[in-house]
């Protein structure tokens, strides 16, 4: 639910039960979460974090019957789909995970493919107004990382990824975010190697170049690379980048909110409110 003051979404995770198929997700979701919004939002709207396995994935993507149903249940008991959980790809519950739970990581197809596909399911299910966002691993277990071209595999899905997502909401009008999950023993583990990840991959210039390929968009933009990474400096999603690369008639987290077109003088306006023109957002 909307805690209200700019405090965010408090959201009950399905990912406390059992859920490594579609069938078993949709059990846990109509036997537990309608309890829990009883007893902690009776009166309100209620927010939900949905896990989402590569198997629940291919069942809603291959089924628009599943996918309505799932829309249909969250209208009708008053919640909202607000992030998904995509960190763990297969099986999670009633076994040992430990680092294959990072797995496929981030320089493979699989899951920049997966991710996607819960982008798509997102844009689809989520109610108006709400910007929903995907939970995924921090890159990869950092074991696994042998050198520079493996990062460089990293952040080419990821870019691959985010594409997609602008793509949709060109589509859609709806803004899908991406989130990396900053944990111990990955690569992307602390805040300093966080930010330097956005600072250094995200943001730089060959990112830059790929996203203007990958969406078609014009090369003039409404922000450079050297601002950009400015203001990624204390950021730690990926989602941020989604919505940072817009072409220059798109808000950009970098130009002031334009004003009302009224403009005053001593004599009379100088030209009327273009009503049309909002305040980014």
């Amino acid at each position: 639910m909307d805690l209200g003051n700019g405090l965010g979404h408090l959201t009950y995770s399905t990912l406390v039960h059992a859920g490594d198929t579609w069938s078993e997700m949709w059990d846990s979701l109509n036997r537990y979460v309608p309890q829990v919004k009883a007893r902690v939002s009776p009166n309100k709207t209620f927010g939900v974090s949905l896990r989402l396995s590569a198997s629940s994935v291919q069942t809603l993507t291959g089924n628009r019957d599943e996918r309505s149903r799932l829309k249909e249940f969250l209208h009708q008991h008053d919640m909202y789909l607000y992030t998904v959980n995509a960190f763990p790809y297969g099986p999670f519950k009633n076994r040992i995970v430990k680092k294959d739970v990072y797995e496929p990581d981030w320089s493979t197809d699989a899951r920049a493919t997966y991710t996607m596909q819960v982008a798509d399911i997102l844009a689809e299910i989520a109610a108006p107004g709400v910007s929903p966002s995907i939970q995924s691993p921090p890159l990869g277990f950092k074991p696994n990382v042998t050198g520079p071209e493996y990062v460089n595999a990293f952040t080419r899905q990821v870019i691959r990824t985010v594409a997609h997502m602008i793509q949709l909401e060109k589509r859609t009008g709806r803004t899908v975010t991406l989130a990396l999950e900053p944990e111990p023993a990955c690569f992307l583990e602390t805040t300093e190697e966080a930010v330097d990840y956005f600072k250094n991959h995200l943001y730089a210039a060959e990112a830059v170049r790929m996203i203007v390929t990958q969406t078609g968009y014009a090369s003039t933009w409404a922000w450079s690379t050297t601002s950009a990474t400015k203001r990624s400096s204390t950021r730690t999603s990926a989602s941020r980048y989604a919505r940072s690369p817009m072409p220059a008639s798109r808000c950009s987290s970098s130009r002031r909110p334009p004003r009302c077109a009224c403009r005053t003088s001593r004599r009379r306006p100088s030209r009327r409110c273009d009503r049309s023109r909002r305040p980014c957002t």
